[in-house]
């Protein structure tokens, strides 16, 4: 019964914040009349900015009562499903070239909807409770912060070598596939931290992707039908946020319960 409770309450957190995320989407308009691809070329850009804030706060209240009644695993998913949604409902990276888009706009955008998905994280977190299925530390082990920064750098090769065309699908897989990526390395090399900071980490370290792959080849719309731009520069910040959030709580949720024992798979 208690399993039919979690997944049943999981379920209608999916359905709510997916609905939202759609209507949502409606507000990023672009001077071209295509939705999106980024909230600052909106339009209406404090329109568009408020509507995402507002968005990631949804997806964080309901992420936080499904991780509650469920897992915080699963607050993690709802959490980012909104932005799963939101991308799918958004124009891509073609589109952002077409409106002379540049490099800064895509990075401080990534920043920003960063700092979102951390403060959301904090609150699922913090309302859920720590996973159940994180090791405790041995005596004397620690965390080093270099340790953490390349494992969230372990979305950008994902990206690269999947993302070959900057097609919807194949840049949210590629997201995707690239949280999950980052989720197996931190529970094979982090099993006891607490990944509160593995959702945003990766989606910031997209940044890092956007400035090497601008050095790389740059983006024009004559680069752009030889299909010689870097596929870092692909996935954008909404894509990014997406992708990364669901592949990382898979990541993470798959490798727990091959490691861990079946009493302590809650999470």
């Amino acid at each position: 019964m208690q399993g039919a409770i979690r997944i049943g309450s999981t379920v209608i957190g999916l359905l709510i914040i997916g609905f939202v995320a759609a209507f949502v989407s409606d507000s990023f308009l672009s001077a071209r009349g295509a939705a999106g691809p980024t909230a600052m070329q909106s339009v209406a850009l404090f329109q568009s900015v408020l509507e995402l804030v507002g968005l990631s706060l949804a997806s964080a209240i309901l992420g936080a009562i499904v991780a509650k009644i469920a897992t915080t695993n699963a607050g993690m998913a709802v959490f980012g499903f909104g932005y799963f949604v939101l991308a799918m409902n958004l124009a891509g990276f073609e589109e952002f070239v077409y409106q002379q888009g540049n490099v800064w706009l895509l990075v401080c955008e990534l920043l920003f909807v960063a700092m979102l998905i951390m403060l959301g994280s904090l609150l699922i977190f913090a309302v859920g409770g720590p996973f159940e299925s994180v090791a405790e530390p041995k005596e004397g082990e620690s965390t080093s912060i270099l340790q953490v920064l390349a494992i969230g750098l372990g979305v950008l090769p994902i990206v690269y070598l999947v993302a070959q065309v900057p097609d919807k699908g194949q840049v949210l897989g590629a997201c995707v596939l690239g949280g999950i990526f980052v989720g197996f390395l931190t529970r094979k090399f982090l099993p006891s931290m607490q990944p509160v900071c593995m959702f945003a980490l990766p989606v910031a370290c997209g940044t890092i992707g956007y400035v090497v792959g601008n050095q790389m080849t740059g983006f024009t719309e004559e680069l752009l039908i030889r299909k010689s731009v870097s596929h870092l520069l692909f996935p954008t910040p909404i894509e990014y946020a997406g992708g990364v959030i669901l592949g990382v709580s898979i990541g993470l949720n798959w490798l727990a319960f091959l490691s861990v024992p079946e009493d302590a798979q809650k999470s």
